[in-house]
């Protein structure tokens, strides 16, 4: 494991110790944690722009529409909503 040094506001750390002292053992535990967060959730967003210009490329079909909306509507009919 790598020690870094960073540089945060006063308010910002602030918040980060709040957070510590109620969910996590110590800052190194939260940053470790935030970080592998933050990374998945670019690769999120950098997959949901492939795909949207995959879309944007080679769009649907209108029947898939049709199809995708009656599969739901039929999952939803099975669903216990009680």
């Amino acid at each position: 494991m790598k020690t870094i040094r960073i540089a945060l506001d006063d308010g910002l750390l602030r918040q980060v110790d709040q957070l510590v002292e109620d969910r996590f053992k110590n800052r190194v535990d939260f940053f470790n944690q935030a970080c592998g967060f933050f990374i998945s959730y670019l690769r999120e967003q950098q997959l949901d722009q492939v795909y949207k210009k995959g879309y944007e490329n080679i769009p649907e079909a209108p029947e898939m529409g049709e199809v995708s909306a009656m599969l739901a509507a039929s999952a939803m009919e099975k669903e216990d909503w009680e």
